[in-house]
């Protein structure tokens, strides 16, 4: 294996950089595969993805990320789970070696998909074997694991490809229009208020929060703080650091204590002390203890996804 990541086959170059990673990569050998979908998958797929660790077994290691707001279907050996669009930090103490394959859908790419509003799989973990709006991948994780176990990672895509297309059709007019507006929220930095966004939009701000919860499953606010926070994540894991007054109003704070705060509630530590403890990790690669003081998660708190 090979550490950090890797994209592979023609159209990998539409991938987006990696946002919301909130640990270095653990000890040991480590793995990040990507694959753009095939053009009839990409209303409703943002990239498949395959993660392998092996891992030195005396050293406990928990990882986090932000998540984004989407769904994911993953698989690993004798298992398969939906995560709902997820609003706190996510973690796992990872196994001494372990393989996951999964599907990372565009945020509003699972509605057609699942045929209800995604707000009803918000901070959701499923088995994904018991869900009636799956059962056209009867068998797909066993022969991911089984039967294809041996081949080439693109072997082990395709086969996922060729399932998800049986089950989509053409995206709708309303699906269109939300994937631009995600889209966006994500790309335009000078976006920074939901109301400003339901106005360029057309919509009343109300309008803009039931569309969304519809078909992403969060709310408008929440959305727009995610992708802030997901450019301040990775601007604070460069070097030198950028001025935390700087980085505050370049991603829409009024200050510099606003921006700390709003970071604490969903890192459950301030800027400046991520910063040193994402250092003591890179440097260290020491495990568990930074882990948990890097990731320890707050409570949830209805605020943060209320619109």
């Amino acid at each position: 294996m090979r550490p950090g990541l890797e994209q592979t086959r023609p159209g990998a170059g539409h991938l987006r950089a990696v946002r919301g990673v909130a640990t270095p990569l653990p000890p040991g050998e480590f793995e990040h595969v990507r694959r753009a979908p095939l053009s009839s998958l990409r209303p409703y797929v943002e990239h498949l993805w395959s993660v392998r660790w092996q891992r030195p077994a005396h050293v406990s290691q928990l990882v986090a990320t932000v998540p984004h707001p989407c769904v994911h279907w993953t698989f690993e050996a004798g298992s398969s789970t939906l995560t709902g669009p997820h609003t706190r930090l996510w973690q796992r103490l990872l196994s001494p070696e372990g393989e996951v394959l999964g599907i990372k859908f565009r945020p509003e790419g699972f509605r057609a998909l699942w045929g209800a509003p995604i707000c009803g799989l918000r901070d959701q973990i499923l088995s994904a074997s018991r869900l009636p709006a799956l059962g056209f991948a009867h068998g797909l994780g066993e022969r991911l694991f089984a039967k294809l176990a041996q081949e080439k990672l693109d072997a082990r895509f395709d086969e996922i490809e060729r399932v998800l297309c049986t089950a989509f059709a053409l995206p709708n007019g309303e699906q269109l229009d939300v994937a631009a507006l995600v889209d966006a929220a994500r790309d335009d930095r000078d976006l920074l208020r939901a109301d400003a966004w339901a106005r360029r939009a057309g919509l009343t701000l109300r309008q803009l929060q039931r569309l969304l919860a519809n078909w992403i499953g969060v709310s408008p606010k929440w959305i727009l703080g995610r992708y802030r926070l997901h450019e301040t994540l990775h601007r604070l894991q460069q070097r030198p650091i950028p001025r935390l007054a700087d980085l505050a109003a370049d991603t829409g704070f009024a200050d510099a204590a606003h921006f700390s705060r709003s970071f604490r509630c969903v890192l459950g530590v301030c800027p400046k002390q991520y910063v040193r403890l994402w250092d003591q990790q890179v440097s260290q690669r020491s495990g568990l203890a930074e882990s948990r003081a890097v990731v320890r998660a707050i409570r949830r708190r209805p605020d943060l996804i209320d619109s």
